[in-house]
């Protein structure tokens, strides 16, 4: 059995605007030009609260952990609001084929469980996938390997077995970390846009090994 492990933020929907004007709102105030700092600094691929945090010492913001909580906690809620984050049907479509060919399809992603809550609203997507990992599952956000070893091993998959969707050095870093060899890239693998095509060439270079 082979299984596709697939990150959330950036992946399976294009949320980065959305948690961009999440964090612009929410440092709104506390840093000096916070759109500005947030526009140069933010990447998918890092926890929301180590991004804070970052920014703060980045700006000489004195702070203690309940603040830094408190940022935190309101960065969710102004990402909760935020309606019509657009989908990556095209690669969703193609995961259902693969799936419906006896796949396994996983979400594995650092977000929040609220994060991930609201993708799979949001989508229709509840009963789609094998596993679902978030950040409560796992005492580390990637590059920590942490969430594809627990995803890999609710699955009892062995790493290579699985193909990695990441689009962050962050992701790569966990997966490979965690045994898989096989990690795409998202857009740079799918620039073509036969998704169907380029998923079924990696699975068919895992049954190989």
């Amino acid at each position: 059995m082979t299984g596709l492990l697939v990150d959330l933020d950036g992946v399976l929907w294009f949320s980065e605007s959305a948690h961009k004007d999440a964090f612009k709102k929410t440092l709104n105030g506390v840093l000096q030009n916070a759109a500005e700092l947030v526009d140069q600094t933010w990447e998918f691929g890092e926890s929301t609260e180590k991004y804070i945090e970052r920014l703060l010492r980045l700006d000489d913001v004195n702070f203690l952990q309940s603040n830094l909580d408190e940022l935190v906690a309101l960065k969710r809620k102004y990402a909760a609001e935020i309606t019509d984050i657009p989908l990556n049907s095209p690669l969703i479509n193609s995961l259902s084929v693969l799936k419906d060919t006896g796949v396994s399809v996983s979400l594995v992603s650092s977000s929040s469980p609220s994060n991930v809550q609201k993708f799979l609203n949001y989508s229709n997507l509840h009963n789609f996938f094998d596993c679902v990992i978030d950040s409560s599952m796992t005492d580390a956000p990637k590059p920590d390997p942490s969430c594809y070893s627990l995803a890999m091993s609710k699955l009892g998959l062995a790493p290579r077995n699985c193909i990695v969707i990441e689009d962050s050095e962050a992701g790569k870093t966990a997966a490979m970390s965690a045994g898989v060899s096989q990690v795409l890239i998202f857009p740079t693998d799918f620039l073509d846009q036969q998704f169907t095509h380029t998923l079924m060439s990696a699975l068919s270079r895992a049954n190989q090994e």
